[in-house]
């Protein structure tokens, strides 16, 4: 995932079709900048990236316990923002039977960003998009230098057998 600084302030009088300066950032530490193909039109689409992570299930039967990193740590000074997030449920034959609310938090904090009710308990391929929590009922949402993950609610699932799938885009923010 790309992390997009010095962008245009709002005020900056580009037409949709011309370029923009962009610093991007490739990997840590790792900047460049971008004029080749960035222009006002195409920068949603450059900063939408959609990521795919895999959750095979057995992890998903410690998703409680283990939670598993979306989005690493983006260092200091920095927090990781997640836009949307959406669920695949490959069914294996054998739903889980508790703790079947999947969810995605900022690491160790009690409330959610995004949370889907019941998913683990379907009996059939599904896909739905995880429910953005709009409220929260403790602390911040998001927290500098934290990384982003999945987990389950209350405990680990019981029985199951079914692969998860996440997509999901995200930011990286400067503080």
């Amino acid at each position: 995932m790309s992390t997009i600084h010095n962008l245009p302030n709002a005020g900056t009088n580009y037409k949709d079709d011309d370029r923009m300066p962009v610093d991007v950032e490739t990997s840590p530490g790792s900047r460049v900048w971008v004029t080749d193909y960035i222009t006002k039109k195409n920068l949603f689409e450059f900063q939408g990236m959609v990521i795919k992570k895999e959750i095979a299930s057995a992890s998903v039967l410690t998703l409680n316990t283990t939670p598993i990193q979306l989005v690493p740590s983006p260092g200091v000074g920095k927090f990781a923002i997640v836009k949307e997030c959406v669920c695949k449920l490959s069914y294996g034959g054998i739903a889980y039977a508790t703790n079947t609310n999947l969810a995605v938090r900022v690491q160790s904090m009690t409330d959610f960003l995004f949370r889907t009710v019941g998913i683990l308990s379907v009996t059939a391929d599904t896909f739905i998009n995880l429910k953005k929590q709009d409220e929260l009922t403790t602390g911040a949402q998001y927290i500098e230098n934290r990384q982003i993950e999945a987990y389950v609610e209350t405990g680990d699932p019981t029985l199951g057998n079914s692969d998860v799938i996440l997509y999901y885009q995200y930011f990286i923010l400067d503080i």
